[in-house]
C-alpha cells in the first residue's frame, strides 16, 4: 500500500469541472427559498416621521405606496431585459412590505420622493393623536 501525504489545501479547491458547471450553469435555474426585503431607517421629531428605503436599481414608476387601514405598503416590481444574454440568473424583482402607521400620523399629508435608488417617505404628525378607543359614561 502507497501512503500519500494529505493536503488539506487541496480539497478546498474547487475543480475545472465546478467552475465550468458554476459559469454555464449544469445546475439550471437557481430559485431562491426567501424574498429579500429593502432596508429601511427611521427617523423622527417633533413634526413628523421619515422613513427612507433603500431599492437600487429600482425605478420610480417601480413603485407603489399604499395606505389601508392604518397600514403602509411599499412594493415595487421590476423585470429586466434579457436579450442580449447568454445567462441570465436575476431578471424579475419583486417585494412587498408593510408597516403600520402610528396613530399621530396624518394620512392626508404623507408624501414620498424618489431620488438616486432612495425613497423618503415623509409622515407628518397631526396635533392630535387619534384613539380606537371611546370613554363610555356609566348611568
Amino acid at each position: 500500500m502507497k501512503l500519500t501525504r494529505w493536503n488539506s489545501f487541496d480539497n478546498q479547491l474547487p475543480t475545472i469541472n465546478d467552475i465550468f458547471n458554476d459559469f454555464f450553469g449544469s445546475h439550471g435555474n437557481r430559485v431562491l427559498s426567501e424574498q429579500t426585503l429593502p432596508g429601511i431607517n427611521i427617523k423622527e421629531d417633533d413634526k413628523e416621521y421619515t422613513i427612507e428605503v433603500g431599492i437600487p436599481g429600482m425605478k420610480k414608476e417601480d413603485c407603489n405606496l399604499d395606505i389601508h387601514d392604518g397600514y403602509l405598503t411599499l412594493s415595487a416590481e421590476s423585470t429586466k431585459n434579457t436579450e442580449d444574454y447568454s445567462r441570465c440568473e436575476y431578471n424579475y424583482t419583486s417585494f412587498s412590505r408593510t408597516m403600520a402607521l402610528p396613530s399621530d400620523v396624518n394620512e392626508e399629508e404623507i408624501k414620498a420622493k424618489y431620488e438616486n435608488g432612495e425613497l423618503i417617505i415623509t409622515l407628518p404628525k397631526t396635533l392630535e393623536e387619534k384613539t380606537n378607543s371611546k370613554k363610555i359614561a356609566i348611568d
